[in-house]
């Protein structure tokens, strides 16, 4: 795969929820080939954070194109997974922003869990999750 480079603008909180349903439910098909799936509880998950709302757009992009996939770093949760990516605003921006979106792998599926800026702390300690999957 071409490393290409994550050039996704922010949404406005207003257009979240339409976002979501349109982009992310029922599932979307991860870099992998596996789906992931969405359910209106995550929206509600999502819904009291602003900045989480402007990434609407950010969560499939990073799902379908990240940087890496690595196993949770917290060992109380040996099934979540976390897709990391760097993504730009614009075109011109030159600095990424690393974005998160962690799931879950029980039953035989994936499900989504959370999705965030992270701080560099706890991105410093995602890093350290087992590494299941780089982007080529």
């Amino acid at each position: 795969m071409v490393n290409k480079r994550s050039v996704v603008p922010l949404n406005t909180a207003s257009e979240a929820f339409e976002l979501f349903n349109r982009l992310l439910v029922p599932f979307v098909i991860d870099a992998r080939g596996e789906k992931v799936y969405f359910d209106i509880g995550d929206y509600v998950h999502l819904m009291d954070d602003e900045e989480r709302l402007e990434r609407i757009r950010w969560i499939a992009e990073t799902i379908v194109n990240p940087m890496e996939i690595r196993r949770g770093h917290l060992k109380s949760k040996p099934f979540r997974e976390v897709y990391i990516a760097m993504i730009h605003e614009s075109d011109e921006a030159a600095e990424g922003e690393p974005f998160i979106v962690g799931v879950d792998r029980k039953y035989g599926r994936l499900d989504f869990r959370t999705a965030m800026v992270p701080d560099p702390s706890y991105f410093r300690n995602i890093k350290k999750g087992e590494l299941l999957w780089r982007k080529r």
